[in-house]
């Protein structure tokens, strides 16, 4: 019991030894003070391994073979009985700095990868800004977009709530993705598209203008649903019925909004109601279910709500009352409220 071989300790320390494996480390151990101090020193040798690892992303037949070379030539020297004090102020002073250095440096990354902005549009508002990568993103009315302050070498990766229009930097070594939720999301590498996915709206709407997408949707079963889009084409999933239709598409309608413009071509009165209630920040209350069977084809460019309102009731016979006009109680925005019917 006076030597043990290296291989069982570092079982031990890892938490793959037996139990009859356990009992001997654990026995030989409590034999010296020497056996307890060898014992820390593999652990610490260990940690500082895996630490360095991980940061390095090294080799791990290479780590291992540094590792036991390290352990066998603390095995010889904890032999030498008058070497072991200065083997054990080496080991101080070596391996106590590797692992504050490797420390700091895994609570740095920790650090950095728990940075990320949020930019959040204001009802009724189209903000636009950069992302690090120099790629540009508008943002639609209510929606909100999260993503790191750096990108990683390996992967681009935004969170969408709400409507989005992405000019994405081309870097075919780090592809690019706008993740919806956990089971959809759209990946490119240098295009122009836009998403719509409101937390409200069972549907998720992409529309390509340039380039090439690739939509990546996991079903509730597991299965992995992968299509490509061209430019001028639009799929529209159904969060409820998880079907998935691609049509070819006059992309304007889609994109204008960033540019505080509305365009209908025979757009159903849903869709209509849908897009207006969040650019203009308004709630539509349908009093009458003869208005859904309205459609409408318009261009607007930043009209007042109630210019857009007179010219619906002329090209769909669908009229409208205010109930409730916005205003402003305890510092708090109450929207307006308006009837629509026949």
């Amino acid at each position: 019991m006076n030597s043990i071989h290296e291989e069982l300790l570092i079982r031990y320390l890892q938490g793959g030894s037996t139990p009859e494996e356990s009992a001997i480390v654990e026995a030989w151990e409590l034999q010296s003070d020497e056996n307890r101090k060898i014992l820390e020193h593999f652990y610490f040798l260990l940690q500082s391994a895996g630490c360095l690892k991980v940061m390095h992303e090294a080799d791990p037949q290479t780590a291992l073979h540094h590792l036991k070379k390290k352990i066998r030539t603390h095995l010889l020297k904890a032999r030498i009985r008058r070497t072991m004090t200065m083997v054990q102020r080496a080991a101080a002073v070596l391996f106590i700095p590797i692992l504050l250095i490797a420390g700091h440096l895994v609570i740095e990354e920790l650090q950095e990868a728990r940075r990320y902005v949020e930019v959040k549009t204001n009802p009724g508002m189209v903000s636009s800004f950069d992302l690090p990568d120099g790629s540009k993103v508008w943002l639609n009315s209510g929606g909100s977009l999260k993503y790191p302050a750096e990108f990683s070498s390996r992967m681009r990766e935004v969170q969408l709530k709400g409507q989005g229009y992405f000019e994405v930097k081309r870097d075919e070594d780090t592809p690019f993705y706008v993740r919806i939720d956990d089971f959809y999301s759209v990946e490119v590498l240098g295009t122009e598209f836009n998403v719509s996915a409101y937390e409200d709206d069972h549907l998720i709407e992409t529309t390509l203008v340039t380039g090439k997408v690739k939509l990546n949707i996991r079903l509730a079963d597991g299965r992995l649903i992968q299509k490509i889009l061209s430019p001028n084409q639009k799929a529209v999933y159904d969060r409820d019925t998880h079907r998935l239709h691609i049509t070819t598409v006059n992309t304007e309608s889609d994109t204008v909004w960033k540019e505080g413009r509305i365009i209908f071509r025979q757009h159903p009165m849903e869709q209509v109601i849908k897009v207006l209630s969040r650019h203009y920040n308004v709630r539509f209350e349908v009093k009458d279910p003869k208005v859904w069977q309205s459609e409408l084809t318009a261009k607007f460019t930043n009209e007042p709500l109630p210019q857009v309102l007179e010219y619906i009731k002329l090209a769909s016979d669908v009229k409208f009352k205010f109930k409730q006009h916005s205003r402003i109680e305890n510092d708090t925005l109450r929207v307006s409220v308006i009837e629509l019917y026949k």
